[in-house]
């Protein structure tokens, strides 16, 4: 009777690791895009900037069997180099297997001292062209999810994505300080 307790007991454990190796073996991680963002009230004088960024952007899962939990999300605005203009932390989003999800979020500057470099790029480019060109980096701390016959829920957590969308390009009327999301959508890539 025992034999039999631990082969069973055994063959549990041995589809317990198969089902995990076969679902967490190599899930893909979530897509961004920027669907839409404004800035308002960009203004540059000297090295200290200003402004309020409103994104919209949408995560993507592309996975079948798992859901994707993001746990924490940070964004930051910059334009070439390090340090960020703004920095937001985001709340938890939950993607569901094989969906999307919307969400909005805001970063904002005031009389923030930037880089001199940008601040120069930033002013030319905002009068001569009207039209300035910003980076957006994503910094996902994410948990994959999915049930094991409707009742346990298997897990990966701990996992880091790091996406950077570019370029965000904002357009400007001339003597405006108001620019809108120039494009369609702007999807963003790992890495910065």
């Amino acid at each position: 009777m025992g034999c039999v307790a631990s082969g069973v007991l055994s063959l549990i454990l041995l589809i317990c690791i198969l089902w995990k190796f076969l679902v967490f073996h190599n899930p893909q991680n979530a897509e961004f895009q920027i669907e839409s963002a404004t800035v308002a009230g960009l203004k540059v004088d000297g090295s200290m900037s200003s402004g309020t960024w409103d994104f919209t952007l949408v995560a993507t899962n592309p996975n079948k069997k798992v859901s994707i939990t993001c746990d924490t999300i940070e964004a930051s605005l910059f334009k070439q180099y390090i340090p960020y203009y703004a920095t937001n932390r985001l709340p938890s989003l939950f993607i569901n297997s094989s969906s999307h999800n919307r969400f909005n979020f805001k970063l904002g500057l005031v009389s923030h001292c930037i880089d001199a470099d940008d601040a120069i790029e930033i002013f030319e480019e905002k009068t001569t062209r009207g039209l300035v060109t910003f980076k957006l980096w994503l910094v996902v701390d994410f948990t994959y999810r999915t049930k094991f016959w409707y009742v346990w829920d298997v897990k990966d957590s701990g996992l880091v994505l790091d996406i950077t969308c570019e370029p965000v390009q904002f357009v400007f009327a001339p003597n405006n300080d108001t620019g809108i999301f120039r494009g369609q959508s702007a999807t963003c890539h790992e890495g910065i």
